[in-house]
């Protein structure tokens, strides 16, 4: 068992270190902060109006910050820019708040989105549940009871436009990665959401002392240029409040790594994700490892699994002891010897513990009296009335 406790704690520590060298790698680009993609205080331009953003629902803008939905049953809302993105690699800080009355009980949660289609209310997250692109699924609320998932959940999913996401197993058949963030009740917690060289990943900053802690790292996702940024949120029979705080875009240089072209237009690509439906379903340790880092972690994790039924196995066959009654005037050596005798002959010794009517056969007596000759007892048919007794 000491020896299981210490592999696990060398595992989670290579885990973590992997992690750390991912997110030091994704911030090793030169990045241009874009104003016409970022959403900062103050928020309002002329009168109503956000310069770069439009808004639908029941969106509120205020001097501190934007509430896509109040603390109220049944509201949607969102807020989308209205400029698209026209270079290949960003990076997305969004500083949310989410909060409410409930103390067990809230929901549903906020989407960000990097979407073909903008403005467009309907039922996932208060966004349309057709769409072509990706978002980032902040939720509150556990649909799927069967689901072992603690929540809130932070998830990933890439879509074409062909299927739709499904809130009632939480995404779990399109998810890509994801991770538990207590992000509820925090008064300043912001995400930073990148797609650089293909590769999207996201990490937070649960109380602004820039303490980054990666959540998924997924390789193999295309997304075309001329998309949109946006946020939505809904609630249903739960509610909360869903505040953006703020929304700061910036554009990454990542020329430094070669990359070879695309032989089609980045504005023609097709949105998708490599074995975005073939992956075991949250298993989210795939996303954060190399193909050589993943192989040996899993070698690791099936030498464990294997050590681990085998120990369950042993214990589960261990014979249970031998309890002698007091009253019972046979010796433990002369017990022993007797089950050996009786497997021999294909006895069940542990039918014998659980005091069953077992007689010898002529030939088990036969066999007794050449091992050995008891002292005192009538006979050999005794001495199984007495292993029967006892």
């Amino acid at each position: 068992m000491k020896m299981l406790c210490f592999v696990f704690i060398i595992l989670s520590l290579f885990y973590s270190q992997v992690l750390t060298e991912r997110e030091t790698e994704m911030k090793d680009f030169p990045t241009f902060f874009r104003k016409e993609h970022s959403l900062v205080r103050p928020y309002q331009g002329r009168g109503m109006q956000v310069a770069n953003w439009d808004y639908t629902g029941t969106t509120l803008i205020t001097n501190d910050f934007v509430r896509l939905t109040p603390d109220r049953q049944g509201r949607r809302g969102s807020i989308w820019n209205i400029i698209p993105v026209t270079y290949k690699d960003w990076e997305v800080h969004i500083q949310i708040h989410i909060h409410g009355s409930g103390r067990t009980l809230f929901g549903d949660g906020l989407a960000f989105w990097y979407t073909k289609e903008k403005s467009q209310e309907g039922g996932l997250f208060g966004s349309k549940d057709y769409f072509s692109g990706v978002g980032i699924f902040f939720d509150t609320f556990q649909n799927n009871v069967y689901s072992n998932q603690e929540f809130p959940y932070i998830s990933a999913s890439v879509f074409n436009g062909s299927s739709k996401y499904d809130s009632h197993l939480d995404g779990r058949d399109s998810m890509l990665a994801g991770c538990h963030c207590k992000l509820r009740g925090k008064d300043s917690v912001i995400f930073s959401i990148s797609y650089i060289a293909d590769q999207l990943a996201l990490s937070y900053d649960l109380d602004g002392s820039d303490n980054w802690k990666m959540c998924f790292y997924q390789q193999d996702i295309s997304l075309p240029t001329g998309y949109f940024f946006g946020v939505s949120s809904a609630t249903g029979d739960l509610a909360d409040n869903h505040d953006v705080i703020s929304i700061k875009s910036y554009e990454v240089d990542a020329t430094s790594l070669n990359i070879e072209t695309p032989s089609i237009p980045a504005d023609e690509i097709v949105p998708s994700a490599k074995q975005n439906r073939n992956r075991p379903k949250f298993n989210t340790s795939e996303t954060l490892f190399s193909s050589r880092t993943y192989k040996i972690f899993t070698f690791l994790a099936l030498f464990l699994l294997i050590i681990a039924i085998g120990t369950a196995l042993a214990l589960c066959f261990e014979e249970p002891p031998i309890n002698f009654k007091p009253d019972l005037i046979i010796e433990k050596a002369d017990y022993i010897m007797v089950i050996r005798v009786l497997h021999s002959f294909g006895a069940d010794s542990k039918a014998i513990y659980n005091k069953p009517k077992y007689k010898l056969t002529p030939k088990m007596e036969e066999e007794l009296k050449k091992v050995r000759k008891f002292n005192g007892w009538n006979g050999v048919s005794e001495l199984s009335e007495r292993i029967i007794r006892c």
